[in-house]
């Protein structure tokens, strides 16, 4: 008898510990609460969309963020590690970039620096890219917390352009 209860008492320990293997929570950190956000641009889902939660309380100590996957879901995380975002209410900001040009070989077709220049677009209209400006909300409580936000119609926005040499 008790060598079974010495037996059980080791196998609840054993599972204990395996549960215990996920990351440390920081000191201070808050309960975290499951939270999504849907971009759609025109009605159709928008992929590769960097999704930021904005609040004054929480912006400096943990960021709040996802990146949007091929149905234009992000499935929140805080401090890049914990599914979820703690209780408040934040500005959702978007972003979502391309870069083009640059690109080049020489006569050996071995790459060499391009001569034509870099040019990097914004695909998302500019009112979604910062806290200040954004009109976009989530009220996140005790339960599971969703949005989804269309964007209006496809945008490409220049936004810097870079000349090869520095020219």
């Amino acid at each position: 008898m008790i060598r079974l209860i010495l037996l059980a008492t080791v196998g609840v320990v054993v599972v204990s510990a395996a549960g215990c293997g996920g990351p440390k929570r920081p000191d201070g950190f808050p309960v975290v609460y499951p939270c999504t956000i849907t971009v759609t641009q025109g009605n159709t889902p928008l992929e590769g969309v960097s999704v930021t939660l904005r609040h004054s309380e929480t912006s400096g100590k943990w960021s709040i963020s996802g990146i949007t996957n091929a149905s234009g879901v992000a499935n929140i995380r805080t401090h890049g590690q914990f599914p979820g975002a703690p209780m408040g209410t934040f500005k959702v900001v978007l972003s979502k970039t391309v870069i083009e040009g640059g690109s080049g070989s020489d006569d050996d077709n071995r790459a060499s620096p391009s001569k034509e220049p870099v040019k990097i677009y914004s695909l998302i209209d500019k009112q979604y890219l910062q806290e200040e400006t954004t009109p976009l909300q989530i009220d996140v409580q005790k339960k599971r917390a969703s949005a989804s936000f269309d964007i209006g119609a496809p945008v490409r926005i220049l936004i810097e352009t870079i000349n090869p040499g520095g020219a």
